[in-house]
């Protein structure tokens, strides 16, 4: 990295891969709010039926990690085991955090300072000799 024209050549090609597939940070910040603000409750229908795939809404479609059919019981009496997973809300929510500084916000809260009689007192406490 220390070469300025390789540098260059892949501060390019970042660029060209973020336009090529519409990377921006208000596609992921929206991909985030679509995690936060999803509802399981829009996978089924008024009648408590799971959904068709092709009838999901985008927003929920898009939380989808997973979608396994599972197929039991006897081949003229099937029964079908639907499992659906999707984006958890608290790495979404941990990474909205990271993004709008709450972190660092709360980590400046929670800053200690100790005197200087403090401070060796732990240090000799650390090394035993207190």
């Amino acid at each position: 990295m220390k070469n300025v024209e390789v540098q260059s050549l892949l501060f390019a090609r970042e660029d060209s891969l973020a336009q090529k597939h519409a990377l921006t940070s208000d596609v992921v910040i929206k991909s985030l709010a679509q995690v936060i603000h999803f509802d399981p409750r829009r996978l089924f229908d008024g009648e408590g039926n799971l959904k068709r795939i092709v009838d999901l809404d985008d927003d929920a479609a898009a939380v989808l990690t997973s979608v396994k059919t599972v197929q039991i019981g006897s081949p003229d009496a099937p029964v079908f085991i639907k499992e659906l997973k999707w984006e958890a809300k608290s790495t979404a929510r941990e990474q909205a955090m990271k993004h709008l500084g709450l972190f660092e916000k709360d980590n400046r809260q929670r800053v200690e300072f100790l005197t200087d009689d403090q401070l060796d007192e732990r240090i000799a406490k650390l090394l035993g000799k207190a």
